[in-house]
């Protein structure tokens, strides 16, 4: 690389971070360009909201997560970066001492679907559940690994690797599905939808006893990203259907997978069909 290249590289990752720090809260320029390392935690602790009755919104750093207490044990809604795994950890078990029962994931992203090996190393067995395409997106990713870490400017951790390539680098899931799923843990029901947005695989979920959805990617807070000079053209259309059946819940909260907790039946569905109207 040159002297000029490396300039240029700088600034733009100076740009990045600037955006980024306003865009997704808790991020750093470390863990930022160190997705995959385990041993490179987000700049600041995970913060655990309670947002309604036995109900957390999870702060990981790049990403956030949700958590749901039932009678039977923890829902957990994504897992983070790699290297969020020992804070997520330790905001579950602040949250609650209950076992982990299911984790579901809204999409096999690097920064969404990673983090989980710190609970498994401490003893927990839970059930993971996704859509059924997350099987070829995790093939697509150790395919083009190298791709990805050149388009994400990735740099090796302490593994060697930038970026998950061989089959046990994933968290593959003990149960998928391909349109709704219901889920019912501790008598009470979670509802999973499939749709497209970012993604092909994603995932959002539904506590209708809660009135409370986790969106995953499909909610991040800012101006979805249906596609730019680095990435793939993503499902604009689908996305925005998505969104709409998401308003018709009459939901009070919304858990996005980046930004801020959205709250209240009348904002969120301002949100929702403002975006659905945006994508079209």
């Amino acid at each position: 690389m040159t002297q000029n290249q490396a300039t240029r590289q700088l600034g733009l990752q100076e740009s990045v971070q600037e955006a980024g720090t306003a865009a997704f809260g808790g991020y750093g320029m470390a863990q930022a360009t160190h997705l995959f390392a385990r041993e490179v935690p987000a700049p600041q602790r995970a913060e655990a909201i309670e947002v309604a009755p036995r109900t957390w919104f999870l702060r990981l750093g790049i990403v956030n997560a949700g958590l749901f207490a039932t009678d039977e044990g923890l829902v957990l809604v994504d897992c983070g970066c790699a290297g969020d795994g020992p804070e997520l950890l330790r905001a579950v078990r602040e949250c609650s001492d209950l076992p982990l029962h299911t984790v579901v994931l809204t999409h096999g992203h690097v920064d969404h679907a990673f983090g989980l090996w710190s609970l498994l190393e401490a003893g927990e067995r839970p059930r993971v559940v996704a859509h059924e395409n997350i099987t070829a997106h995790y093939e697509r990713y150790a395919k083009t690994h190298g791709l990805n870490t050149a388009i994400n400017f990735q740099v090796p951790g302490e593994n060697g690797k930038a970026w998950p390539q061989d089959r046990g680098d994933f968290l593959w899931p003990d149960t998928v599905f391909r349109d709704t799923l219901e889920l019912v843990v501790g008598d009470e029901r979670f509802v999973l939808r499939h749709a497209k947005g970012e993604t092909d695989d994603a995932v959002w979920l539904w506590a209708p006893e809660r009135g409370v959805i986790a969106a995953g990617d499909l909610v991040t807070g800012y101006l979805p990203n249906c596609g730019n000079p680095r990435k793939v053209q993503r499902f604009a259309e689908e996305w925005a259907d998505a969104a709409e059946e998401m308003a018709a819940r009459d939901a009070e909260i919304v858990l996005p997978g980046h930004g801020e907790v959205v709250r209240g039946a009348e904002a969120i569905r301002d949100e929702l069909t403002t975006m659905a109207a945006y994508l079209r």
